[in-house]
């Protein structure tokens, strides 16, 4: 995983047996819909970023960029995105995403000054629909935005109320 802006600081760490199990156990049952597994997902990123936290000195990271600016551990959206997208190929390999599969990551512009961000994304199997994996908004641990892609590109922002 990266931190500090960038992924100036990539480190590699292992997540034991019983950790895995903690993590992976709202997968542990599969969904009967894709919506129950984009809830478990994000469940589970919760409590991946809560485990590798601990091991790494990212715990205390703070949502979006100005909280925590320049503070060791701080994570920017590409950060947040390359360790979601991780964690997410992580879960796919172990054959807990019945109804997704892991995307490249994308980027939106923004309004001011043309700020990009960027975030981990998931498909629906069924639908094609692309939906993000967006952790980047809140402090570590907490569960990510999920949503769909288009409605994220549209400039999205935790002050609106329209994610799952």
């Amino acid at each position: 995983m990266c931190f500090d802006h960038s992924c100036r600081t990539i480190v590699t760490r292992a997540v034991s047996s019983q950790e895995w199990q903690l993590i992976t156990a709202p997968l542990q049952t599969p969904a009967s819909v894709a919506a129950d597994e984009r809830a478990a997902i994000a469940h589970a990123i919760a409590l991946m970023e809560q485990t590798v936290g601990k091991k790494t000195g990212t715990s205390g990271d703070r949502g979006g960029n100005l909280a925590g600016f320049g503070t060791p551990g701080q994570m920017d959206c590409i950060d947040e995105s390359n360790n979601t997208t991780t964690y997410l190929k992580l879960l796919q390999q172990a054959g807990l995403l019945k109804f997704h599969e892991v995307r490249e990551r994308s980027t939106r512009f923004g309004l001011f000054a043309g700020m990009p961000h960027t975030t981990a994304v998931i498909r629906d199997i069924e639908n094609r629909q692309d939906y993000v994996v967006d952790s980047w908004f809140f402090d570590n641990g907490e569960r990510p935005v999920i949503m769909p892609l288009e409605e994220w590109k549209s400039g999205w922002s935790p002050d609106d109320d329209r994610h799952e």
